[in-house]
């Protein structure tokens, strides 16, 4: 489980380096779904991100039942830079 949603599997390669932790070629699947990252924490507490992925069926992710024709999401892409 990562952040109370449940994965099949997970990878990542993993670096301490210049007082920084850096999760990179971040992989997480679950059902029909998969995600792919990287991840930055710096030596000020904050922190940078970057996630995509071609394809999200909410219900590998969301822990209740679905309604309605369209449970998916295609093409999604999020950055955060501290």
């Amino acid at each position: 489980m990562i952040y109370d949603v449940p994965v099949d599997s997970a990878a990542f390669n993993f670096r301490y380096a210049s007082s920084k932790i850096d999760f990179t070629r971040i992989t997480a699947k679950q059902g029909d779904s998969a995600v792919h990252g990287e991840f930055t924490i710096y030596p000020d507490d904050t922190f940078s991100y970057a996630v995509a992925s071609d394809r999200i069926r909410l219900s590998d992710v969301l822990q209740r039942p679905l309604k309605g024709k369209s449970s998916q999401v295609s093409h999604l892409k999020a950055r955060h830079v501290r």
